[in-house]
């Protein structure tokens, strides 16, 4: 009896070590991002599915679709296939067959919201970019980082004719500046975020294209608003670290736990929430009664 307990126990216990070699395999042949490591994050369950076993088909959602268009627009903007006098008009003729997924419910006038505010933005759209040498329009970036492989897709970088300062432009349609009581408040969390994907776009650029970015503009279009911070090596630093910090502790991860405490996140944003267990485990809509 002794001995088949034995037998039992390293069967099981091999099976464990072989399913966990073939994640590690994976893990180290994976293309990290920004997004896939905030995905880790966010919820060790949910990239568990989506970046190792690549469960399918994953879904998008009306806020990833609305951000996606947007970036369509300048980038058409910035190629010169759209004159500014052009932009309100693709946008507003191209909205419908581009956004096919519905917003939250909570909010029956978000749909029409968003539209709107994309409309204006683009109606009164001005940017004198004959005063820039356009260096990239929707780029591609990848770099081994210490035999991780991180890529990245940057928006926009200029170069100012006057000034020779480069510029890493990246477009926003969230929303991380509110107005409350009179006073405008800050999620510094959301845009520290932000600006740390930035940052590990310009260690790449510096390592494969000999780019040296100076300044980094975050374009939000709700409503139009641009926010630069200049380029600083302690920030490109931290946010390096932050990467290779992250690579490790998916490498060292074993359980994968999932995060469903953010309803919200997890019945709107998720990509795999289709394949989630334990998204069922959420208690019902709080605000439900109010729709």
């Amino acid at each position: 009896l002794l001995v088949i307990k034995t037998v039992i126990k390293t069967h099981f216990s091999n099976k464990g070590e072989t399913k966990m070699n073939i994640y590690s395999r994976i893990i180290d042949n994976i293309r990290h991002s920004n997004s896939s490591l905030s995905s880790f994050k966010n919820c060790k369950y949910g990239y568990k599915l989506n970046y190792l076993d690549k469960v399918k088909p994953t879904d998008s959602n009306f806020f990833g679709q609305y951000g996606s268009f947007t970036h369509k627009c300048f980038e058409k903007y910035f190629s010169g296939e759209l004159d500014t006098y052009d932009l309100v008009e693709y946008f507003t003729e191209n909205y419908r067959s581009r956004i096919t997924y519905d917003p939250p419910a909570y909010h029956p006038d978000m749909a029409m919201k968003y539209f709107q505010e994309g409309r204006d933005f683009f109606k009164n759209f001005s940017f004198d970019k004959y005063k820039y040498d356009i260096l990239i329009n929707e780029g591609d970036l990848k770099l081994k980082i210490n035999n991780n492989m991180v890529t990245g897709r940057p928006d926009l970088v200029l170069r100012e004719k006057e000034s020779s300062d480069v510029i890493l432009f990246d477009y926003k349609t969230s929303k991380p500046f509110r107005m409350r009581n009179g006073k405008e408040t800050v999620d510094k969390k959301r845009l520290g975020s932000y600006f740390r994907q930035m940052f590990i776009y310009t260690y790449i650029f510096k390592k494969t294209q000999d780019i040296k970015i100076d300044k980094i503009s975050l374009w939000f279009t709700r409503p139009h608003r641009i926010e630069t911070i200049e380029w600083k090596q302690e920030k490109q630093d931290k946010a390096i670290n932050w990467v290779l910090d992250t690579i490790e502790e998916i490498k060292q991860e074993t359980e994968f736990p999932y995060n469903n405490s953010n309803r919200f996140f997890c019945d709107n944003l998720c990509g795999v929430r289709r394949h989630c267990k334990y998204r069922q485990l959420n208690e019902p809509n709080p605000i439900k009664h109010l729709l």
